[in-house]
């Protein structure tokens, strides 16, 4: 009973520092005490984002959790460390903000010692491990409205992606309601359109802007576009759409003999069974290859002329290189 007893003063003794602190910086110094105790029970979570009180201008409390945080934990620690050294309390509890550290770097370009400018601030940021390795990366991506041009496909992009800035080539494509990536000649204006690009494995909803150029001087607006990464797949496929054409070369009622259309016979058993249609609207089906020259055989729902066109429209995958 006296171990709990203990405890419980020690609770009530925070939970008290807690609610004095709170009234002390609330924004609503009318609050009544009922709407404190409703807002800051303490029964509630400790997680329960009460609401964002200021302190001076470098803490931010959103629940009491926080609260404790300043009352209890940063003062143990800083009783715990206080007598170590400097060397001993990096290796317990690391870098502290306002600390000055030592950099080594190897390689290191002369050109960046050359035109150094104490002056300009330089930012040091870091890669993780999964960062260093690279990929096709999938993203959506907007063309601005301020940028004169139109995105072809195709075209190298500059990217500033997380702490990297790269050039790649883009492969626009649209999804469709069939969950297919269909190739895109153009990036569409004011619309969101997904696309491919070779680059460094970057986590997912990471944001970018995109370049085409970064001279000094530019007469224009400069950013062409902006979006955010989606996901690093090497197996996201794009689409094209394919428009094959052969001619008749002999007509046997509703069969009928198609050559110009393939060049070996391996490339017709990969489209046995395909839908073809004559220029006059007459449907078909591809049935097997005649001899070795690309020739094959169709049948059809009504006779074909010996003047009319076939067409085998297909969708191929687009090879990325």
């Amino acid at each position: 009973m006296v171990k709990t007893s203990k405890t419980l003063q020690k609770t009530f003794s925070f939970i008290d520092s807690a609610m004095e602190l709170l009234q002390k910086y609330d924004p609503n110094p009318k609050r009544s005490s009922n709407q404190m105790e409703q807002l800051d029970h303490p029964l509630h979570p400790p997680d329960l984002q009460v609401r964002q009180l200021k302190l001076g201008h470098q803490l931010q409390v959103t629940s009491l959790k926080d609260i404790i945080h300043l009352l209890y934990t940063q003062p143990l620690n800083r009783a715990e460390f206080e007598g170590l050294d400097d060397e001993a309390r990096v290796q317990y509890e690391g870098y502290r903000p306002g600390m000055y550290v030592r950099m080594e770097f190897e390689k290191f370009p002369c050109e960046f010692i050359t035109n150094f400018n104490a002056s300009y601030p330089v930012i040091v940021g870091g890669l993780l491990e999964n960062e260093s390795n690279m990929g096709f990366i999938r993203i959506r991506i907007k063309l601005h409205r301020w940028y004169p041009k139109i995105l072809k496909n195709r075209d190298p992009l500059i990217l500033s992606l997380g702490w990297r800035r790269f050039q790649t080539l883009m492969y626009y494509a649209k999804r469709e309601d069939n969950f297919r990536m269909r190739s895109l000649k153009y990036a569409r204006k004011y619309m969101h359109v997904e696309a491919m690009c070779w680059g460094p494995i970057t986590s997912v909803n990471t944001g970018f802007v995109a370049l085409q150029n970064i001279t000094d001087r530019v007469p224009e607006f400069r950013i062409a576009a902006n979006g955010v990464v989606l996901e690093a797949d090497q197996s996201c496929k794009i689409v094209k759409k394919l428009k094959l054409m052969g001619t008749p070369e002999k007509i046997l009622k509703k069969t009928a003999f198609i050559k110009d259309m393939f060049h070996s016979d391996t490339e017709i058993a990969k489209f046995e069974g395909a839908k073809i249609e004559t220029q006059s609207g007459i449907r078909g089906i591809i049935k097997k290859f005649q001899g070795d020259r690309g020739h094959f055989r169709a049948t059809f729902e009504d006779v074909i002329k010996m003047s009319g066109k076939v067409f085998l429209v297909c969708m191929c995958v687009c090879v990325f290189t």
